[in-house]
């Protein structure tokens, strides 16, 4: 014969809605809870399996412990308890546990602070005590100070750049501020003086072509009276190239310009032989060719 037992229904909160005839309870999400079966007493009841929205910890002769696993009402199963005899069969229905929130409602709700610091002045303490704790109304009230720092900055930037500028290497063996329109010779002896350079000596011909390219730009600027220091060399022919006063410059000085292309450029290298031979050519140059 199977009949079916009705077990007392636990006391429950106004959120649950208890099937009829199933017990009820509470839980957290997360934590062990009893799920009360009921089961008359001597009667062995089946097994209840985990799921998705829960798991079992263990069984005792009440129900099942476990471990609500979904945000939600657990809906167990109905099962099946038989008597030590095997005569009797009866369904105890299941409970249902209504899993709440690990934290109430009222957390998630934010308030809006009336400002950053209680704005109450205490007993006693004057009408202004409050003026210097409102930052807010006083930034930018202030006048801004003298910007010493950018100033100062400025004044170092000044000064680096023209102790910078004042040391550029000039040309080695050179003397400064040799005027070839007034003296000829001064500039042939500059470019003789190549001949006993360090660069020379130790076969740098990069550095010395560089001197090289010096001298042979102060040469064009004296005969023509441009300034070449800002332009290429072919620039500087494709602008003399139309003066016939200046034709024996630009013809005797396109194997120099080919060479300080190949030494400054491509550090394509050379011979000591070789380059004595460019130096004294420079030299001729200087002493050749009317003045302008």
């Amino acid at each position: 014969m199977i009949r079916f037992l009705l077990p007392v229904l636990l006391t429950v909160g106004p959120d649950s809605e208890p099937a009829s005839g199933a017990q009820s309870g509470t839980a957290s999400l997360g934590v062990p809870v009893m799920a009360p079966y009921g089961f008359p007493e001597g009667y062995l009841a089946d097994s209840l399996e985990a799921s998705e929205d829960w798991t079992v910890l263990e069984r005792s002769p009440d129900g099942f412990l476990i471990v609500p696993l979904a945000l939600d009402t657990l809906r167990l199963p109905d099962l099946a308890a038989v008597s030590p005899d095997g005569a009797d069969t009866v369904i105890v229905p299941h409970p249902v546990i209504v899993v709440g929130r690990t934290m109430p409602d009222s957390v998630c709700d934010a308030t809006v602070f009336p400002a950053p610091l209680p704005m109450d002045i205490p007993p006693g303490y004057p009408s202004d005590y409050l003026h210097r704790l409102a930052f807010w109304r006083t930034w930018g009230v202030r006048g801004r100070a003298f910007p010493w720092l950018p100033v100062a900055a400025g004044a170092l930037v000044a000064v680096l750049a023209v102790w910078f500028l004042s040391r550029r290497r000039k040309p080695s063996g050179v003397p400064a501020g040799v005027d070839i329109s007034d003296s000829p010779s001064s500039f042939e002896k500059a470019a003789l003086a190549l001949l006993d350079s360090k660069f020379l000596a130790a076969g740098d011909f990069k550095a010395l072509y560089r001197e090289i390219d010096l001298l042979l730009r102060r040469l064009f600027r004296a005969r023509s009276g441009i300034d070449v220091e800002a332009l290429t060399h072919r620039q500087i022919h494709r602008r003399l190239s139309g003066r016939k006063d200046l034709k024996w410059l630009v013809d005797g000085s396109e194997g120099l310009i080919r060479e300080i292309g190949l030494q400054r450029y491509a550090d394509w290298g050379t011979t000591r032989e070789k380059a004595q031979a460019d130096i004294r050519r420079l030299a001729e140059l200087g002493k050749a060719g009317p003045r302008s």
